[in-house]
């Protein structure tokens, strides 16, 4: 006999004995926790009998209610701003509430899909399923009741270990199990069971595939004999995992109850390819999530635009209505925020429906025009919702040696890290290059990050500090970020050309190029110097000319990479804003 099976057998035999077990709370949460009274009233769950039919079912490709067809439409929740841990670790279960009625009120959900850490902070050391940690899902479940929702769980999160049978990490693995899903067993409001987030993403799945599956069958099947009026599920990264066997030939297809599959950067008809591409047989419910697609950042790519995002999600949703798939679960709530942090500004931070000051973007509107029907349960609760803690600041990344930390631009909401900051504290900051106009992000077209700039766009280049050992300080940041060619492009742009001179100057405080033929001399000269010349703008594309800039007679002097000006009322020199130039291109060009 398969040891997965006796495994299985064992635990359904002992399944009624095993009900109801949860560990005391740490000192530390029931500190925290309140009155005694108070966690009593949590003890005892206000539950009737569910009616039957009261648990979310599955027939063929669909899920129902009471034998009728039931499409789900949510989201991945966590409050702003607040990780799947920070979440359960800062419980603030008034906040919670208030975020689901909005998302209710705005977009019609029914569902929200939410990971629990297999370690909290303070809360459930790794492995145990705590008192403290049943009272906040039961809190949860709650809400989400009192709004008509249900909820599916995701276990194991953050969990890396994957173990073989008989392995004492198996054994803790199976005690928190029965630890957990016993106080939730006879509970409606639970759709299911999801038992691992995306496990293709794991280095163990890379290596040993065979074994990471095996355990998911193992944790699955003693998942089932705990709660069998749940749904098991596993969050599939690439809907073909769900067909590659274990050593025993045992199939994540065949003992889940229905798919979740990630939809990312996949056009409709590519969607609905895979949907029909897949076998036949076992014919399960498909339920899409995540929706990976950004609006952002801003002017980088007409594909990820608030537009495109928008038509994204309706194409997604269209499949739902059409009965292509049961269910759908959006990834993000609110936008996030790259810049306080070390990575550059990427599509990622621009899942959300809402913008990061709060305001809702088009794609709202798509959501809601899907409707689907409420889920109500027969379980219901009157809990006291608690706010143990608040969420801390977010702590400021740690400065180093070079000083390559997130810096907050006075005067804008940008930040300059990394090299470019390098460059910034190192050059003359707003003085030589004008403010940012933006965080820094990856070009679409070639993945090279660039930061835009009143005066200037600085690209970094893929040399690191680590090539450059040996080098002085000041040449590693001269060899790590360049200036593109801005000022060539605007000339270019406006259709102007500068007659090289017949008779360039040979003074001391003068310079010729003779790749454009131009020169830079005297005051201007100095500036260029002072500005990091060559490196800061290239070779000149014109001698000092006159021109009206924002309607005021300045002399000018352009160069490849910028231009230099100098204010008539009072004599100083600074650097034009091509940059603002460039950058409105840009946005232009995407709209």
């Amino acid at each position: 006999m398969r040891r997965t099976f006796l495994v299985w057998f064992l635990v359904c035999c002992l399944g009624v004995s095993l009900t109801g077990i949860i560990v005391p709370l740490t000192p530390a949460a029931r500190a925290a926790a309140g009155p005694a009274d108070q966690l009593e009233a949590h003890r005892v769950l206000a539950q009737s009998e569910p009616s039957a039919g009261g648990f979310i079912a599955v027939q063929g490709r669909r899920l129902t209610l009471q034998r009728e067809r039931v499409h789900l439409k949510g989201f991945f929740y966590t409050p702003k701003n607040y990780s799947p841990s920070d979440m359960w670790e800062y419980w603030d279960a008034n906040l919670i509430a208030q975020d689901l009625q909005r998302l209710h009120t705005a977009m019609g959900i029914n569902v929200i899909w939410v990971r629990v850490p297999y370690e909290i902070s303070g809360v459930a050391p790794a492995g145990y399923a705590t008192e403290e940690l049943v009272l906040r899902m039961r809190e949860l479940l709650q809400i989400a009741d009192s709004l008509n929702m249900r909820v599916i769980f995701t276990l194991f999160d953050g969990y890396r270990d994957f173990p073989p049978p008989g392995k004492q990490s198996e054994t803790d693995n199976l005690t928190y199990l029965r630890q957990l899903l016993p106080n939730f067993a006879n509970d409606d409001r639970v759709i299911g069971w999801d038992m691992y987030y995306r496990p293709e993403t794991q280095r163990v799945w890379r290596i040993d595939q065979p074994r990471a599956i095996s355990w998911l069958v193992r944790m699955a099947n003693n998942a089932k004999a705990l709660a069998p009026n749940h749904l098991i599920t596993v969050s599939l990264n690439n809907a073909r995992a769900a067909w590659q066997p274990d050593f025993d030939k045992l199939r994540i297809i065949d003992f889940v109850d229905f798919i979740m599959l990630r939809v990312n950067d996949k056009q409709r008809e590519e969607i609905e390819d895979l949907i029909g591409r897949l076998p036949e047989e076992p014919r399960k419910p498909i339920v899409l999530y995540d929706f990976e697609w950004g609006s952002g950042p801003p002017c980088r790519t007409l594909r990820y635009t608030e537009e495109q995002q928008a038509f994204m999600h309706y194409s997604m949703l269209t499949l739902l209505e059409e009965n292509k798939v049961a269910g759908a679960l959006i990834s993000a709530i609110h936008d996030g925020d790259a810049g306080p942090t070390t990575a550059w500004n990427g599509p990622n931070y621009y899942l959300g429906m809402y913008r990061m000051d709060g305001s809702p973007k088009p794609v709202i509107e798509q959501v809601q025009l899907r409707t689907v029907a409420a889920l109500p349960s027969a379980t219901s609760s009157e809990f006291p919702l608690r706010t143990l803690a608040a969420l801390p600041p977010r702590p400021q990344v740690p400065r180093d040696d070079g000083d390559i930390s997130p810096l907050l631009v006075e005067g804008t909401p940008y930040y300059v890290k990394g090299w470019f900051r390098r460059v910034w504290d190192t050059f003359g900051g707003r003085s030589n290059f004008g403010l940012p106009l933006g965080n820094a992000y990856p070009r679409a077209e070639d993945n090279v990050v660039v930061q835009y700039f009143e005066g200037g766009v600085m690209e970094l280049q893929t040399r690191s500090a680590s090539v450059n050992e040996g080098r002085s300080y000041l040449d590693q940041i001269r060899e790590s970020i360049l200036f593109t060619d801005i000022g060539r492009s605007f000339v270019e742009a406006e259709g102007r050309t500068f007659d090289p001179p017949a008779n360039p100057p040979q003074g001391a405080n003068s310079r010729y190029f003779p790749e454009t033929g131009h020169y830079v001399q005297g005051a201007f000269y100095d500036f260029y110097r002072q500005a990091q010349d060559e490196w800061r703008f290239g070779a000149p594309l014109s001698e000092e000319i006159t021109e009206a800039i924002n309607g005021v007679p300045m002399t000018v002097q352009y160069f490849e990479q910028g231009r230099i000006e100098r204010d008539p009322a009072t004599g100083t020199f600074r650097v034009g804003q091509l940059g603002s130039w460039a950058w409105n291109v840009q946005c232009t060009y995407q709209r």
